[in-house]
């Protein structure tokens, strides 16, 4: 295990609902997180040998924009602001874990594909994501590789109930 599969970061864009902004509307944001022992190594009995991730305080910076009305672009990037963790470079040989670290970015399209009206309904959109290496690989929020996905958002919305599903349909 040299590195972890970069978050899934939820934002405006990538959110569980099938709308998209309107054309030429655009937002950003940024979202604060902090993990406590996300990674740990363990032997086969169950036993804990090191703690490679111990703390992790993340910002990930996200926008978007409405290209069409049913049609949008994003843009994330996940940063640490600071990690720790157990010296494991002998275990698995992939250096010293950063302090603060960049991750991959990652670019968005996302369309709805049946868009729910006024009063609810069902509605169906479909996402397609790509991040570039732009991370290292040793701080957990980069596979130092080209990645993708594309993933299906359905909503179902009745009045004051609303019912949302998430598939990923190929990811690579």
């Amino acid at each position: 295990m040299s590195s972890t599969s970069p978050r899934t970061i939820t934002s405006p864009l990538s959110a569980i609902f099938t709308s998209t902004p309107g054309a030429g509307e655009w937002n950003v944001g940024a979202w604060l997180s902090y993990a406590n022992r996300p990674v740990r190594l363990e032997d086969a009995t169950g036993a804990r040998v090191a703690v490679p991730l111990e703390n992790q305080l993340s910002l990930d910076y996200v926008a978007s924009l409405g290209v069409l009305d049913r049609l949008a672009l994003s843009l994330t990037l996940p940063t640490v602001l600071y990690q720790n963790g157990d010296e494991v470079g002998a275990q698995l040989g992939d250096g010293r874990l950063p302090q603060t670290a960049i991750g991959d970015a990652a670019f968005g399209v996302k369309a709805t594909l049946v868009p729910t009206s006024s009063l609810g309904g069902f509605g169906l959109a479909a996402l397609a994501r790509v991040t570039a290496p732009t991370g290292d690989s040793r701080s957990y929020v980069s596979d130092g590789a080209v990645a993708g996905e594309l993933r299906l958002l359905g909503e179902l919305k009745l009045i004051l109930l609303s019912v949302h599903d998430e598939s990923n349909v190929c990811r690579a």
